[in-house]
């Protein structure tokens, strides 16, 4: 009975100091936790790198398909970047049509890393039709982004001066 009565004290005593800390309210990123430590993330990954590793030897299933689209808005930016790595391998024309259309929604990602596999999945699927989409990212904060954009548009056939180029000449 006093087990009992102690294991009761410290499980009130817990959700009264998550409460007080407001941890109950908050994702696992907002309360500090690293999402690569949990179990949700760790199960996520699993399936995104099988489907990675599958690299273009056959087409995604409609499963598989589902889910990736799951995995490109993901709230964990390491996710939504593995997403549109396995879909830049998208084999038949419908799958390479929603790929290109995922992969343009995430150009505008907060997350600079994620804009970056954007651009790579555009790329290697030769979408030259979201060179409309692409040119804005020739000013992304993240020079990363500027970069491989640079280097997409000049595999497309463009010829494209970075902006640092164009400042250097004014000088």
């Amino acid at each position: 009975m006093r087990l009992l009565v102690f294991f009761s004290a410290f499980a009130l005593g817990i959700a009264i100091f998550l409460a007080w800390k407001g941890v109950g309210n908050k994702s696992f990123q907002q309360a500090g936790q690293r999402p690569w430590l949990t179990p949700d993330y760790l199960a996520k990954r699993e399936i995104v790198e099988w489907l990675e590793e599958l690299k273009g030897r056959r087409p995604f299933t409609s499963d598989e398909m589902a889910k990736l689209r799951e995995f490109a808005r993901d709230p964990i930016w390491m996710i939504r970047c593995r997403a549109l790595r396995a879909l830049s391998y998208a084999q038949t024309d419908q799958q390479r049509k929603e790929a290109i259309q995922i992969a343009v929604q995430r150009l505008r990602d907060k997350e600079g890393v994620v804009r970056f596999y954007a651009v790579l999945a555009l790329d290697r699927l030769q979408a030259r039709e979201t060179v409309p989409d692409l040119l804005p990212l020739l000013n992304d904060p993240d020079p990363d982004v500027r970069k491989v954009v640079l280097k997409t548009l000049t595999r497309f056939g463009y010829s494209v001066e970075s902006s640092e180029t164009h400042r250097r000449q004014k000088e």
